[in-house]
């Protein structure tokens, strides 16, 4: 034996050895040539005599073909939480959360996702986060640690979470399209369109509102049949560009940039959340709406299938098993609590939820109410 357990100078070099000795039995299993080794046996003595320095707290250090990795971590843990609630808390689940809610039993499907949250989304969480830390490597990574043969699945849950990232990102472009728009006055979306060389407004938008027109007819510029697929939208394309610029600018400067952008976006959203929230309530037949907040089916407690949709729905919301989770893990401390982190990634995610359904139906019953007025209006119109 090099060294004694009983010394002092060992006693901060533990987490070190250990650190050690797992990628010292990781190549031996890469090698088929499984050795007994103990902590004392890879860990060198210049290791144990110098002090640990406060770099070396800072990044994890792995071996890898005698040569040596830096993996930086979180400077904070406050940037780590709010780039991992940035990634779980996704626009289209809230909308989809809200469907759900008006499909699926009311209350009784908040029940059924609270109780699958709890007992299924959390200790799925957990483990994600668990293994992205513990490990301080990526998605791929990892899978190759836990099993040689299962590597391909780091591979397709990286390209699922490509392919999901393109679909996602035309949700930024049409917020940046909107935006652009926002600054005229008034927006192009309060009002009717006038046709070409005419003072009448354009009759397909009569027969709706301004607002569904100028989102089906300027923003997506559907075709009437889903066999048409028409041309490119081309007012989308620099929205688009622009959305990807952005993504790319706040992860090409590394963990630092990113968590203080996140910190900015998620700060900034929520703000704005509140103050529509505050909106919703004071609109137009939005009591109407907020009717559905007390309905509930307790039928659909026992129905199977609607738990088997609600358990997709937690895992979607979470975005468990595409890899951002243990890759965003990756970079914190071992001895970080995950399971705390887990407890309020989770109760963040379901507050959102909880005032994400009155404001939606809030936009909801508003909606109905003006397009049941400018129904009257024209059924007035034709009697006269």
């Amino acid at each position: 034996m090099i060294w004694s357990l009983g010394t002092e100078d060992s006693v901060p070099h533990v987490s070190n050895a250990e650190v050690w000795e797992m990628y010292a039995l990781e190549n031996q299993a890469r090698a088929g040539q499984p050795q007994k080794s103990s902590v004392a046996e890879v860990v060198p003595v210049s290791v144990l005599k110098s002090k640990p320095s406060k770099e070396q707290g800072r990044v994890a250090k792995t071996e890898e073909s005698g040569d040596f990795r830096a993996r930086p971590l979180w400077p904070r843990k406050a940037e780590y939480m709010l780039a991992l609630m940035g990634y779980i808390i996704k626009p289209i689940s809230l909308w989809r959360f809200v469907y759900l809610w008006l499909h699926k039993g009311g209350g009784s499907f908040f029940f059924i996702y609270t109780v699958v949250l709890l007992f299924v989304g959390i200790p799925l969480l957990f483990l994600e986060m668990a293994v992205g830390q513990r490990m301080h490597r990526n998605s791929i990574d990892a899978w190759k640690i836990i099993a040689p043969w299962a590597g391909g699945v780091g591979y397709s849950s990286f390209i699922m979470c490509f392919i999901a990232s393109l679909y996602t990102n035309v949700v930024n472009a049409w917020i940046v399209f909107y935006l652009s728009h926002s600054f005229q006055f008034p927006v192009p979306w309060e009002k009717c369109p006038l046709l070409k060389n005419s003072s009448d407004f354009d009759p397909e938008c009569a027969q709706t509102t301004p607002s569904v027109y100028f989102w089906y007819r300027q923003t997506l510029k559907v075709s009437d049949r889903i066999e048409d697929g028409g041309p490119v939208v081309s007012s989308l394309s620099l929205p688009f560009f622009v959305s990807w610029c952005l993504v790319g600018a706040f992860t090409i400067k590394g963990l630092k940039f990113l968590g203080k952008g996140m910190f900015i976006l998620m700060s900034f959203s929520y703000i704005i959340f509140f103050c529509f929230f505050i909106w919703s309530l004071h609109l137009e037949g939005a009591k109407y709406g907020l009717k559905y907040l007390l309905t509930a089916k307790v039928s659909v407690v026992y129905d199977l299938r609607v738990w088997s949709i609600v358990g997709g729905q937690v895992l979607f919301d979470l975005g468990l098993g595409f890899g951002p989770i243990a890759s965003l893990s990756s970079h914190m401390p071992q001895a970080n609590n995950c399971l705390r982190d887990a407890f309020i990634a989770a109760l963040v995610n379901l507050v959102t939820m909880f005032f994400v359904i009155p404001f939606v139906l809030s936009v909801l019953g508003f909606w109905a109410t003006v397009l049941t007025h400018r129904c009257t209006e024209n059924s007035y119109r034709a009697v006269i």
